[in-house]
């Protein structure tokens, strides 16, 4: 199977979940409340691809309430970040390259994918081009992101904390380059992003039967919203960092 071939596939499969999702939304709805929240939740667990639409809306959503509301607390508590032994070590220009490269692929597969899904139902034309185009970028600057950020990520203590643990009461801690926020969401999305890309490129191959085929849909939909999620909150995390702010 090519990789035109394969992306055909997952295509027209997008646009049978896309029917199924408006035929189920189109549908009488004489249920109780209680039997809709039922619902939701057998679907999202048996056909998760037909539930797709109200996860993104939601998430998405919740994503940018939730990011307010903490900016909102750490600004009026005034909680500015105390680094013991200084500022944060600086980014090296290869570190800030590749932070951009990642972030930019993250947010141009986020873009087309989650508006032509919630407009049309599946990508299409230039959105499907442009994803196509933006995944083969975001499988190179996913490894180099892995191996310039794994280590920072890591979640060790420093050499100074380790020397006070054992009697050192000089020691002084420099300060770390990312929060336990940023490391988490690293984590996150690294994950993600490897589960996301993995799924298309297992689906190039002729392994998949068209049930299979849907699930591997269903699987790089749910992960790629993990990864733009988890994208998102490590690039707050690391402006409010560069801003001295917990």
């Amino acid at each position: 199977m090519t990789m035109t071939q394969a992306f055909t596939t997952l295509a027209s499969a997008a646009a049978e979940a896309a029917n199924d999702t408006t035929a189920g939304t189109a549908a009488p709805t004489d249920a109780a409340s209680g039997g809709e929240s039922s619902s939701f939740w057998i679907d999202l667990v048996e056909r998760p691809g037909v539930v797709y639409n109200d996860v993104l809306s939601a998430a998405l959503i919740a994503l940018g309430i939730v990011l307010v509301l903490h900016l909102l607390v750490v600004l009026a508590t005034r909680g500015k970040a105390k680094l013991a032994g200084g500022r944060r070590p600086r980014w090296s220009m290869w570190e800030r390259l590749v932070y951009l490269a990642v972030m930019g692929s993250v947010v141009l597969l986020g873009a087309t994918a989650f508006y032509s899904v919630l407009t049309v139902g599946a990508m299409h034309r230039w959105a499907l081009f442009l994803h196509l185009m933006g995944a083969g970028g975001f499988v190179v600057v996913l490894a180099l992101v892995a191996m310039t950020w794994c280590m920072p990520s890591l979640f060790t203590p420093s050499r100074a904390s380790r020397d006070k643990s054992q009697g050192d009461d000089d020691a002084t801690p420099s300060p770390a380059k990312f929060s336990t926020l940023t490391k988490c969401s690293f984590w996150i999305m690294l994950i993600a992003g490897v589960v996301t890309a993995g799924t298309m490129l297992l689906s190039m191959l002729p392994l998949f039967d068209t049930h299979a085929m849907h699930q591997m849909l269903d699987a790089h939909r749910y992960s790629g919203l993990l990864l733009f999620v988890a994208a998102m909150v490590h690039l707050y995390s690391v402006i409010l960092g560069r801003m001295g702010l917990k």
